[in-house]
C-alpha cells in the first residue's frame, strides 16, 4: 500500500472515529499537511458552516501525527 492510500485511511479514520461529532457538523473547508519540523506530518483541518449565513466558524482540527508504514 503507497503512502497515498495510507494517508486517505488515515484521514478516514480520523473523521469517523476520533473527529465524528465536529465532521458531522460542520462542513469541512480545508485540510493542510504540515510536518512541524518532526518526523512524521500532521494534518488540521478548517471547517465553514453548513448554512451560509452563518458564516465561517473559527474551529481548526489538529489531526494525530500520521506515520506511513514503511517511511525512512
Amino acid at each position: 500500500m503507497d503512502q497515498e492510500h495510507q494517508s486517505i485511511m488515515f484521514l478516514e479514520k480520523q473523521m469517523e472515529d476520533n473527529f465524528h461529532e465536529i465532521f458531522d457538523k460542520y462542513v469541512l473547508e480545508d485540510i493542510v499537511w504540515d510536518d512541524f519540523d518532526m518526523e512524521g506530518v500532521r494534518a488540521y483541518c478548517s471547517f465553514t458552516h453548513p448554512y451560509p449565513p452563518d458564516g465561517d466558524t473559527n474551529i481548526i482540527a489538529l489531526l494525530p501525527p500520521f506515520y506511513p508504514t514503511g517511511a525512512k
